[in-house]
């Protein structure tokens, strides 16, 4: 007679978890990828819509500037509604405007069919890290927000992966069809194996959500803007300085209000503030490194769009196991060592990567790879720790938005401060061969590594020297960009050192006496 044992309460609860924890992971992998999956689609694009540069900086931007500007304000709206129900009514809305964007034959429509998109993630985002935060229990939950701060760190691989297999069959147009299927089982996912959260009926706060949102906005805006058009470009200067002001009435008006989208007194917490300071750090690195690593690979290594995605999977390798590792490491080696440790490791990757040169392979490549996805694992979970444990279960929704902001943040100053540097070493490197040519051709040369490369191939042998002061150009805008962020993140790391040794030294001293 076989005896079938009933499962005990515990190891239901565990099951339940890991339901929970894989539709978070799976919708959370929707949104992350789509952020990255159509960079590789963009040169294709640009040749079946007649896209100008710019119009290609907004078909990957738009997504990211809609996500930053009302995040927060959806966090706040699945705290007092449900989060399982946001997430749903986001997915959908993902997915049918994923098959739209398909569907269109203009720059336009691509850009505003993205920008809604991000205007779905933004719906989506919160609640995915806020219901495992408000579900899991204090000994389960580190290891959640581990796991999702994992899959925010490699989703961004998948994301290329994906895109590069698509291309090699199909046009460009398969990649929003994929996105709009990815997000149909997540859908279902969710549907079936989340929980409801959240519902708890509070005042919303429809002035802040507006001043934030148009704050978040036209920052990350004017951010990408002067990545593009230069850092004193009026338009640029115009929303950057818009935008400041708004977030600063913000605060202000937050300090005084009642019932505020986001208390502002939340960041006289240390680690709440290290951890903020944290993820927007990483998120500069990550994405600042992946704006020159996808044009590496293709124009310096003449790899395939396929080939070049495949080449970023050491990122991800490192950065899902060791992601997992830290929360049990924070057992034994405290925060105030962790955290630094991560983001030195983050500048150290970018510094092995800086010493590339025009006559560097992939193992070169692949090493500051490594190192970056160490200091990837090693930054994430404990910095978003950090911001979820900073606001109280309700409001975990905000807590969650607000890592996403610092995220989007992270990201649009990346890719604008390392195309800026990289911009002006490459112009003052190839200037000196592109003098030789026509002026028009040798503004193309000057704007763009690509078109110089393809202009190269054009004048045959008589093109030699132009390519290889092409690639001299471009290797010394990458060195000069990854070491500019590299500077950068050493001043946070010991920011942050010295910030949690100090707050280590007050709670000591508050628990003695």
């Amino acid at each position: 007679m076989n005896i079938v044992a009933e499962p005990t309460a515990e190891s239901s609860l565990i099951a339940n978890r890991t339901r929970i924890l894989a539709a978070m992971s799976i919708t959370l992998l929707v949104i992350i990828a789509s952020i990255t999956s159509v960079n590789l689609a963009l040169p294709e694009m640009a040749v079946s819509l007649g896209a100008s540069f710019t119009d290609t900086t907004w078909i990957a931007d738009a997504y990211t500037v809609a996500i930053a500007a009302f995040v927060l304000p959806f966090g706040a709206v699945a705290d007092r509604v449900g989060r399982k129900r946001m997430m749903l009514l986001g997915l959908v809305l993902f997915g049918i405007v994923a098959v739209f964007a398909a569907f269109q034959n203009t720059p336009a429509g691509i850009i505003a069919s993205r920008a809604l998109m991000g205007l779905s993630a933004a719906m989506i985002m919160p609640g995915t890290l806020a219901t495992i935060t408000s579900t899991f229990p204090d000994e389960e939950r580190t290891r959640g927000v581990a796991t999702w701060a994992g899959i925010a760190g490699a989703g961004a691989v998948f994301g290329l992966v994906s895109s590069g297999l698509l291309l090699e069959v199909w046009s460009w147009r398969s990649v929003f069809v994929f996105a709009a299927i990815i997000a149909a089982v997540a859908a279902i996912v969710v549907w079936r194996g989340a929980p409801e959260t959240g519902g708890h009926h509070v005042a919303f706060d429809w002035i802040g959500s507006g001043l934030s949102a148009s704050g978040f906005g036209l920052l990350v805006w004017g951010i990408i803007d002067a990545g593009e058009a230069g850092w004193t470009d009026a338009r640029a200067l115009g929303a950057l300085i818009t935008g400041a002001v708004l977030l600063a009435t913000w605060v202000v008006y937050s300090l005084r209000a009642k019932e505020p989208l986001l208390d502002m007194r939340v960041f006289s917490n240390i680690r709440f503030s290290v951890g903020t300071i944290a993820v927007i750090s990483q998120f500069l690195a990550q994405f600042g490194f992946f704006f020159i690593a996808m044009q590496y690979l293709q124009l310096v290594l003449g790899y395939s769009p396929l080939r070049s995605a495949f080449s970023m999977l050491p990122l991800a390798l490192v950065v899902m196991p060791l992601s997992q590792l830290v929360p049990r490491m924070l057992h034994v080696v405290p925060v105030k060592i962790v955290l630094p440790v991560g983001i030195f490791s983050l500048m150290a990757g970018l510094l092995v990567l800086a010493t590339m040169d025009e006559s560097s392979g992939y193992l070169h490549f692949a090493a500051g790879l490594v190192v970056l996805g160490i200091g990837v694992a090693f930054t994430a979970p404990p910095a978003t720790t950090a911001i979820t444990e900073g606001l109280p279960r309700d409001k975990q929704g905000t807590a969650s938005a607000i890592n996403d902001v610092t995220r989007e943040l992270g990201a649009a100053l990346g890719i604008a401060l390392m195309g800026s540097v990289f911009t002006s070493a490459y112009r003052d490197t190839v200037a000196p061969f592109a003098a030789k040519l026509s002026p028009t051709i040798a503004e193309t040369v000057e704007r763009s590594p690509a078109a110089g490369i393809q202009v190269s191939q054009q004048m045959g042998p008589m093109g030699t020297d132009l390519h290889d002061g092409v690639i001299l150009g471009f290797m010394d805008g990458t060195q000069a960009s990854l070491a500019a962020v590299a500077i950068y993140l050493s001043v946070v790391a010991i920011t942050v050192a010295v910030l949690l040794f100090r707050d280590a030294r007050q709670r000591t001293v508050v628990r003695l006496a």
